[in-house]
């Protein structure tokens, strides 16, 4: 019993949800976002928490019912010179996201060329725009790096370990957390694959996965920050108008 649980919690995490976001809710959201994007967006957000924190859940559940056996704590934090290059490490990526938002925030010409090249990316139709939708941002981020941690480097390393060894796991779990974000497109798998091999390097040196949680989250803070202030900027009614007026000494 305890491995079928098992079996169907990797299949469910590395197979069905991957292709049921990418071929069922990634299309159902975009419709209702040429639609009304304001509320698609909230909705989406708003099955996104739940989603992953019922994966959670089940993750937990599963790992109950089979024993201790199945996988490590991973949740102590670490201690010594471990612990004060997670910080450091933490503190310079945080900075490096503030200063990047600092500067794209005084350069109103930097912002509209990002944004520009940004346009035809289907995936920004998610990122919280205006004052209201980015009090979804620290939420989204911070479930993102509590919850898909422990999902990948925690919940599906630990039981893939089991059968196959900790690094060949640790690479299936990053694989498979590429491909959950496959709605992202291409440079999505890449990307976030990337950020993957990165996390479980992080948690193998660490041995802790809070270290990973944390430097997960400031990732999606300050990215989803960056990317709201900028798409933000470019949809104001203000912006519109000054696209829409001609420039002194046009044809």
């Amino acid at each position: 019993m305890p491995t079928a649980l098992a079996i169907g919690f990797v299949v469910l995490l590395g197979v069905i949800l991957p292709a049921y976001d990418r071929f069922v809710d990634w299309p159902r959201f975009l419709r209702a976002a040429r639609v009304d994007p304001e509320r698609a967006r909230r909705s989406h957000f708003t099955r996104i928490v739940v989603a992953e924190y019922a994966l959670v859940l089940a993750g937990a559940a599963v790992l109950a019912i089979a024993g201790h056996a199945w996988g490590r704590p991973g949740l102590e934090p670490p201690r010594g010179v471990r612990a004060w290059a997670s910080l450091a490490l933490a503190v310079a990526l945080a900075a490096m996201y503030l200063r990047q938002g600092m500067a794209l925030r005084r350069k109103p010409e930097a912002r509209q060329a990002l944004a520009k090249r940004l346009a035809a990316i289907p995936f920004l139709a998610m990122i919280p725009r205006g004052a209201t939708e980015r009090r979804w941002i620290p939420v989204l981020a911070l479930t993102a790096g509590f919850c898909e941690e422990l999902l990948y480097r925690g919940f599906l390393t630990w039981i893939l370990a089991r059968w196959v060894g900790w690094w060949p796991a640790a690479a299936l779990s990053a694989v498979a957390f590429a491909v959950a974000h496959a709605y992202q497109g291409r440079s999505g798998i890449v990307r976030t694959g990337i950020v993957g091999v990165l996390m479980t390097v992080v948690v193998q040196l660490t041995g802790s996965l809070l270290p990973a949680m944390a430097l997960h989250a400031i990732i999606d803070l300050g990215g989803l920050g960056i990317l709201s202030m900028v798409l933000s900027d470019a949809e104001s009614p203000a912006a519109t108008l000054d696209s829409a007026t001609p420039q002194s000494g046009a044809a």
